[in-house]
């Protein structure tokens, strides 16, 4: 199971469908919006959300994520849309937020993270959470010369088998 913490244009969900065309692979999406997922249907050409993996979850990406979605494999979000739409009291840099992202996840499990601009600290504090950190630069497009700060926070701590 992966958890999308938003929906956006559905592109992030249309990967991760083609990536994993397991039948047992299951998404499960918060949109930002509940009138989101209608539109993109009413809209799109590409319809991220016509597989039956799907589960549209009705509860707010930044509510703490409900005990049923427990050993994930995956959480994903695009920190520029959260941000954007975030109540004031929200932050990812919250160590309730970090904390209940690894309490979803098994262990092993990927928390990853993109945003426009690094954030400062964020590093840091996904490690105090119980994270292994790597970060990357992703371009925006094929030709693009800006990049995008991607996160990857695996569940746990590296272990060195020699």
């Amino acid at each position: 199971r992966i958890i999308f913490l938003g929906l956006g244009f559905g592109h992030a969900l249309l990967e991760a469908r083609e990536s994993l065309p397991q039948e047992r692979a299951s998404f499960v999406v918060l949109p930002e919006a509940g009138e989101l997922p209608g539109w993109l249907a009413e809209h799109l050409e590409s319809q991220p959300l016509d597989d039956e993996r799907i589960l549209l979850e009705n509860s707010s990406p930044f509510a703490p994520l409900s005990g049923k979605l427990s050993n994930s494999q995956g959480i994903i979000a695009d920190l520029d849309h959260l941000e954007a739409l975030a109540p004031k009291r929200w932050s990812i840099l919250s160590s309730a937020v970090l904390t209940g992202f690894n309490e979803r996840l098994k262990n092993g499990g990927l928390l990853g993270l993109i945003s426009t601009r690094p954030i400062p600290g964020l590093e840091k504090d996904l490690r105090k959470a119980g994270f292994d950190v790597a970060t990357d630069l992703i371009p925006f497009s094929e030709k693009s010369k800006k990049n995008r700060t991607l996160y990857l926070a695996r569940k746990g701590q590296y272990q060195r088998s020699h």
